[in-house]
């Protein structure tokens, strides 16, 4: 058997980068204030790697894209 490496880390990309899962996760353990100003429709997985101006790498667990009140947002 192959072993996992980060197995905790892998789970946890694994089950937030499906939008269905994250959507629920969200609407439970967010203040019923901020969950009824998302528009959850707009929910996005996105890239988790950037290139900062100074050229670092810089990374995120997961990152989400969403509209909030039809402001474009990013969550992570």
């Amino acid at each position: 058997m192959k072993k996992v490496d980060n197995p905790h880390d892998s789970f946890f990309k694994y089950f937030f980068s499906i939008k269905e899962f994250a959507i629920e996760f969200l609407k439970f353990f967010l203040p019923k204030s901020i969950a009824n100003i998302l528009d959850f429709s707009t929910l996005t997985v996105e890239k988790v790697s950037f290139i900062g101006k100074d050229l670092r790498k810089f990374f995120s667990d997961m990152l989400y894209y969403i509209k909030v009140k039809n402001i474009e947002c990013y969550v992570y």
